[in-house]
């Protein structure tokens, strides 16, 4: 098992990669997420003063 988290002496390397993928996915995730809530109140504003 040690030899798999080890993975040659590259761990380091590979362990960070994924930490900071991970990472980015989450905070593109979130972004996104609060960009779409700000949009959807400004669409329903819109739409209120259209009907």
């Amino acid at each position: 098992m040690n030899e798999l988290l080890d993975m040659g002496g590259y761990a380091i390397f590979v362990w960070s990669s994924y930490g900071i993928f991970f990472f980015s996915l989450i905070i593109f995730f979130l972004i996104n997420i609060l960009n779409l809530r700000k949009y959807e109140k400004i669409f329903n504003k819109t739409k209120n003063k259209i009907d």
